[in-house]
C-alpha cells in the first residue's frame, strides 16, 4: 500500500508540472494583449472620471455667470465698436441705438450730474471749427452745439474750452406749456427713452426750464438754419410739391418704385439755381431724368436736378449758391414741367425734406 502512495503522488506531480508549463507558456504568449487590455480599461476611466469632472466645472461657471455677470468693463471695452454717427438720418438713429443700449447696460452710468452722462473737456486749437473736431471725437455737430450752447457754430475761438459727452443728442431746456409727448413728437424721438434715460418717472412732473437730455435727437431744419446758417437753399420757387421722398407707383411705367428725390412743379422756363456752392460734374441728357445737372459739394454732398427744358451752365463751373443753373422744363419721363430735386450724400440718396425748408407744403397735401 505504501509503495502504490508514492507512485501516485509522483503521477500528480509530473501532472502538476505540465500544468504549470502550458499556464506560464499561455501567459508569455498573450501577455502584449492581457497588459494592452489593462491600459485601455485605465485609460476609459480616466475619460470618463474627466468629462464628468468638467460637466460639474461647466455647470458651476453657468451658475456663477448668473448669480454675478461681469459688467464693469464691458463698456469701455466695446466703445471702440460704436460706429461713427454720420449724416444719414439712418445711420444717426442705429448708432444712437447701439450707444444708448451700451450706455443704459452700464450701471457706472448713474447720475453723476444733470442729466446722468459723463463728459470729456477739449481745447480748440488753430484751425478747428466744429466739423473738423466731430470728425477728431466721433461726436455730432448738433450735440456738440447743444451741450456747449454754442449760439454760432461759425464763431469759434483758439483756447476756448468746451465739453465733449459720451453720446449723441440734445440737450434740452423745457419751455413753458410743453409736454413731454410735445418734445418727443417733434424731435421723433422715443418718449420712453426719454424717460428712462433721465430718470423721470412722471412725465407730467416737468417744469419750464428744466434740462433734459434726448437721446438720439438732432436739430429740426429749422433749428439747423439758425445754429449752423443756410446749408441748402430752395433751388427753385415752391408753391407746392407734386409727389415726395419715398416709395410710389410711377406716375407713367406705373411700377412701384422708390422715388429718390422731390418733385416741385412750376411753369416752363421757371429758373433753376444751385441750392449750395459746389462743382458742376455733370450737365447733359440722361435718360428719364431728362436734361439733368449735376452739382457735387463739399461732404461727400451732391444735387441733382432733372427734366430741365434749358441747361445754363456748364461741366467744370463753379457755382455758388442762388447761382442760376438752367429753366424748369418737362424733359425725361415727365408728365409735366417740373424740377426732379435730389440730394445724396456718398452717392446714397437722402430725403430733400431735411435739407430745404419744403415740410410746410408737404404737410398741405
Amino acid at each position: 500500500m505504501k509503495h502504490k502512495k508514492i507512485k501516485y503522488t509522483r503521477v500528480q506531480r509530473r501532472r502538476n508540472f505540465f500544468s504549470n508549463s502550458l499556464t506560464i507558456y499561455l501567459i508569455k504568449k498573450y501577455l502584449i494583449w492581457i497588459v494592452s487590455f489593462a491600459i485601455f480599461i485605465m485609460f476609459a476611466n480616466f475619460m470618463l472620471l474627466g468629462i464628468h469632472t468638467s460637466s460639474n466645472n461647466l455647470s458651476e461657471e453657468n451658475l456663477l455667470s448668473e448669480i454675478s455677470p461681469e459688467t464693469d468693463n464691458n463698456f469701455e471695452e466695446n466703445l471702440n465698436n460704436i460706429p461713427t454717427v454720420t449724416s444719414d438720418a439712418n445711420s444717426i438713429a442705429n448708432s444712437s441705438d447701439i450707444f444708448y443700449d451700451y450706455l443704459m447696460a452700464d450701471d457706472s452710468l448713474d447720475s453723476d450730474g444733470i442729466i446722468g452722462m459723463k463728459y470729456d473737456e477739449y481745447t480748440i486749437e488753430n484751425g478747428d471749427n466744429l466739423t473738423v473736431i466731430s470728425k477728431k471725437i466721433g461726436v455730432n455737430l448738433d450735440t456738440l452745439v447743444s451741450v456747449n450752447r454754442i449760439s454760432n457754430a461759425n464763431k469759434l475761438r483758439p483756447g476756448q474750452k468746451i465739453k465733449i459727452p459720451n453720446r449723441n443728442g440734445l440737450l434740452y431746456a423745457v419751455q413753458k406749456g410743453e409736454s413731454l409727448e410735445e418734445i418727443t413728437e417733434k424731435y421723433e424721438i422715443d418718449l420712453n427713452k426719454v424717460l428712462s434715460f433721465n430718470k423721470i418717472y412722471d412725465k407730467d412732473n416737468i417744469n419750464a426750464g428744466d434740462e433734459i437730455f434726448l437721446p438720439g435727437a438732432k436739430y429740426t431744419l429749422e433749428e439747423r438754419i439758425d445754429k449752423f446758417g443756410q446749408m441748402f437753399s430752395l433751388p427753385t420757387k415752391v408753391t407746392r410739391i407734386s409727389s415726395v421722398f419715398g416709395y410710389r407707383v410711377h406716375p407713367i411705367t406705373k411700377v412701384r418704385t422708390k422715388h429718390m428725390g422731390v418733385d416741385i412743379p412750376g411753369s416752363l422756363n421757371t429758373p433753376v439755381y444751385a441750392s449750395r456752392k459746389g462743382k458742376v460734374i455733370f450737365a447733359g441728357y440722361s435718360g428719364g431724368y431728362g436734361n439733368l445737372v449735376i452739382v457735387r459739394h463739399d461732404k461727400g454732398y451732391t444735387t441733382y436736378y432733372g427734366h430741365l427744358n434749358k441747361i445754363t451752365t456748364r461741366v467744370g463751373a463753379n457755382v455758388g449758391q442762388g447761382t442760376m443753373i438752367g429753366r424748369m422744363g418737362s424733359t425725361g419721363n415727365s408728365t409735366g414741367s417740373h424740377l426732379h430735386f435730389e440730394v445724396r450724400r456718398n452717392g446714397v440718396a437722402l430725403n430733400p425734406v431735411d435739407f430745404i425748408s419744403i415740410s410746410k407744403f408737404i404737410r398741405k397735401r
